[in-house]
This record gives structure tokens, sequence and C-alpha cells, in this order.
């Protein structure tokens, strides 16, 4: 998903599940109620941080295990071709620092 810009651009995190607890009979994932989820965007080197940190939020009126929060247009992406989004999970709510599930994406940076 690309972000703009000029603009402020909307992060998802879709289909949080606990891949450790599996259906008996279907085998599929248990969906994740109540996690924390957060995003970081960074230039491309992944050490210099772009704006603050983004909480996302459980949609309403989706499935409670998406999440989505606005990263502001106020931060300047301008001489970025690519940035960096660091998706920090917390499927415990707790914070604890062992249970924590990052993923990185490479996106697109648009005018």
């Amino acid at each position: 998903m690309p972000l703009y810009r000029e603009s402020a651009n909307l992060l998802i995190v879709a289909n949080v599940v606990d891949y450790y607890d599996l259906d008996d009979v279907s085998n599929d994932p248990t969906p994740v109620n109540g996690a924390t989820v957060s995003a970081k965007v960074y230039a491309p080197d992944r050490q210099t941080q772009l704006g603050s940190t983004v909480t996302l939020t459980a949609e309403t009126g989706q499935a409670q295990n998406t999440y989505r929060g606005i990263f502001p247009a106020s931060v300047n992406l301008s001489g970025y071709q690519t940035v960096a989004v660091r998706y920090e999970v917390d499927p415990s709510g707790t914070g604890d620092a062992t249970v924590i599930q990052i993923r990185w994406t490479t996106e697109i940076v648009l005018d």
C-alpha cells in the first residue's frame, strides 16, 4: 500500500491471528482480539524515524482483529522514493516484550 507525500495515510493491520493457537477441526489460527498494535515509519535505512509512533485501534464495523491508524500529512516524506514501516503487535496487550511480533514492510512514496 503506497504512502502519499502531501496527505494523511491510513495504516492497516488486518487479520491479527495467533498461529500457535490452532482450531482443533479446521486447523485455522485463532483471531486475536484486544491486541495493542502500533506502527512507526522510517527512512529506507530503517534507523531514522519519520514522525511519531501511530497507535492503531480496532476498526469498528469490521472483524475485531483488524486495526487501523492515521499517519499524519504533516510528516515530510519529500526526498524519499520508499519508506520502511515497522508494525508491532502485542497480542496480549500487556507490553510483554517476549510476545511482541514485529513486521517490516517497504512502501512506495507517491506524489
